[in-house]
């Protein structure tokens, strides 16, 4: 009797282990929005010497209803060098009671090779949390050791939308000896600095964070959410040690991490020696083994070595050909080099609406590199991991960012191109041909320049019918049927592509009695409008400058004549211009002329109703129609 009692006792208390993980504590003004409430996220960051630290993470969050299914499946890196231990996952109610401990088939251990991926250290444990009943809770803590360090992790007490958080600490460890950077965004209590056991100790923490509803058009997070970021002034890295203090040292220890790749085999040197004989310019040099490079070599990721950093050397690009980021780029350079051109190795962050780096904080906020070939005012910009990219041609994946040039004097933060509204252009001439019953004949061409070009980069190589499944995405009119479609591609510096289709559209116009009503611009680019939201409190951002011009000629039937044309209209407000107009050729031939200038801008949180009211005018516009009636 007295071991049962001991046993029910231990039971009691295994059981009621998390009973200050309850739901039911939970403010109502934290549920509110929220499919997700966050009861605690802790994180204790300790380092112990330049290339070495220890994480631990523990984190408790309700699930709160059925759509929220972000936090089902949760994974752990880890690898070689960073090694995962004391791992614990369950399943708990709303009142802290183990429901379930994850174990067996709960937890997958898998590779994260992606798919572009031949190569690569990493894996992860994926851990499967589902539960028929909501709410419920997600308790997980593991620790892992770092072996190598070049990034401290950044710390968000709010990591997403629909998100509320009742608690979130950082605790930030490191030895007396050591310094370190860190940047504060939107907290609302400072940090505590104690000293522990010869170490210097940072501690934030926020408390009660409402959920914030998702919004279109944000800028990047550091303006409204809590955040703090961290990066070594001193790290190690496979044996290589650097410095973050200036970006000029980060340039330093990115070159002697790949110095010395830059090999050539004498067969392949004395190759492109010969292809470039007859150049007349650096240029010229440059654009004749760009093209080379992309015929010979293809993009594979390869993430072996140190932490994925560093290149492999130009003549296993040359033997295999392929390589990643890196080795394409320094295979590219070392091409150039043995040439006599001069180029840099170059940090980026890419991706197409990436956001630009924190330029006055020192860190490794990169993921991809590409070469800069500088020629005075001219200087060329090469992504090295595509075989089709016109040469000199960044695109919308890494224009209009800071960047980092990397030689043997260290790094230094330049920019790259922004393509603006005179580059970035789509310039359309659409001739339309109404019948009597309403069906029409069109041909249209359009001319995609700048970052447009990619749009359509690549359609040319379809068949017909593929073409087709893809314009018919772009070009959804009722009752269309194309006929043909011809490309013309020009891989200029900025490049261009023009489309010219046929096509036949069945009921084009709507026949009302004797009236007949034609959308005069059925191909208009811009009708989109953002949600409406007068109470909006966060800024938002149009983050490229373009312009759109639409020429449309009609020619109407015989037997009608026109009883209305719509007004002229014209807008012009910060984010740009907008007008449309329509002018009588004949009695039987109309010419529609919109033009469409958007500037890129961050806007506060106040612009956003006038931004609203403003495209909903063009959208208004956009729909305007010609009114005939039987003669």
């Amino acid at each position: 009797m007295k071991h049962l009692i001991i046993i029910l006792f231990l039971f009691g208390v295994f059981n009621s282990a998390h009973a200050q993980y309850n739901f039911f504590s939970v403010p109502d003004s934290l549920k509110e929005n929220a499919d997700y409430i966050v009861l605690e996220d802790y994180m204790e960051f300790k380092v112990l010497n330049p290339g070495e630290a220890t994480e631990y993470i523990r984190l408790v969050l309700v699930v709160n209803n059925r759509f929220a299914g972000k936090y089902e499946d949760i994974s752990i890196l880890y690898n070689k060098n960073l090694k995962l231990s004391d791992l614990k996952a369950e399943i708990l109610d709303v009142t802290g009671k183990r429901i379930k401990k994850l174990k067996g088939e709960d937890i997958s251990d898998v590779s994260a090779v992606s798919g572009g991926s031949l190569y690569d250290d990493d894996r992860r444990k994926v851990l499967h949390f589902s539960n028929n009943r909501y709410p419920y809770i997600i308790f997980l803590e593991y620790t892992r050791t770092y072996k190598g360090i070049l990034n401290y992790p950044s710390w968000n007490f709010q990591t997403d939308f629909n998100t509320s958080v009742v608690s979130s600490k950082l605790d930030f460890l490191i030895p007396e000896e050591m310094d370190f950077s860190y940047k504060e965004f939107n907290l609302n209590n400072p940090v505590k600095i104690s000293e522990i056991d010869g170490y210097k100790k940072y501690s934030w923490e926020e408390h009660n964070l409402k959920a914030k509803k998702e919004q279109e058009m944000l800028p990047p997070v550091q303006y409204f959410m809590p955040m703090v970021l961290l990066a070594p002034k001193d790290f190690e890295m496979g044996n290589y040690q650097g410095s973050l203090k200036t970006w000029n040292d980060f340039g330093k220890w990115n070159y002697h991490l790949n110095k010395g790749r830059d090999e050539l085999p004498l067969k392949t040197y004395t190759h492109v020696k010969e292809l470039v004989k007859d150049a007349e310019s650096d240029i010229e040099k440059a654009k004749i083994l760009y093209e080379y490079m992309q015929n010979k070599t293809r993009y594979v990721s390869v993430q072996l070595g140190i932490g994925g950093y560093q290149t492999f050397p130009a003549e296993y690009v040359d033997e295999n050909g392929y390589g990643d980021c890196k080795a394409l780029t320094n295979y590219m350079f070392t091409l150039l080099e043995k040439v006599g051109v001069k180029s840099y190795y170059t940090l980026v962050r890419a991706g197409e609406n990436q956001d630009d780096i924190l330029t006055d904080f020192p860190s490794n906020q990169f993921n991809h590199v590409i070469l800069c070939v500088p020629q005075g005012n001219d200087t060329v910009w090469l992504e090295c991991t595509s075989q089709k990219q016109p040469f000199g041609f960044l695109g919308s994946f890494t224009d209009d960012r800071h960047v980092l040039l990397i030689d043997e004097n260290g790094g230094k933060l330049v920019k790259t191109p922004e393509y603006g509204k005179d580059i970035n252009k789509q310039l359309r001439r659409l001739n339309i041909t109404v019948n009597s019953s309403g069906s029409a004949e069109m041909n249209m061409k359009t001319i995609f320049e700048g970052l447009f070009f990619e749009n359509r980069a690549g359609i040319e190589e379809y068949s017909f019918e593929d073409q087709k499944k893809i314009l018919y995405k772009f070009y959804n009119l009722s009752g269309m049927s194309l006929k043909s479609a011809h490309y013309d591609i020009q891989k200029k510096r900025i490049p261009s592509v023009s489309e010219l289709i046929e096509m036949h559209v069945d009921k084009f116009a709507s026949i009302s009695s004797k009236r007949m009503f034609i959308k005069l611009n059925p191909f208009s680019g811009d009708t989109y409008i953002p949600p409406k939201n007068s109470n909006r409190k966060l800024p938002f951002e149009v983050k490229r400058a373009y312009m759109q011009t639409d020429s449309v000629t009609i020619h109407l039937p015989d037997e009608y004549q026109i009883e209305s044309i719509p007004p002229e209209k014209h807008y012009e407000s910060k984010f740009g211009t907008y007008s449309f107009n329509t002018v009588k050729i004949n009695e039987n031939t109309l010419l529609c002329v919109r033009k469409l200038i958007v500037e890129k801008g961050f806007f506060q949180a106040a612009d956003y109703q006038k931004y609203y009211e403003y495209k909903k005018k063009i959208k208004r516009a956009d729909k305007a129609k010609l009114v005939l009636v039987k003669k």
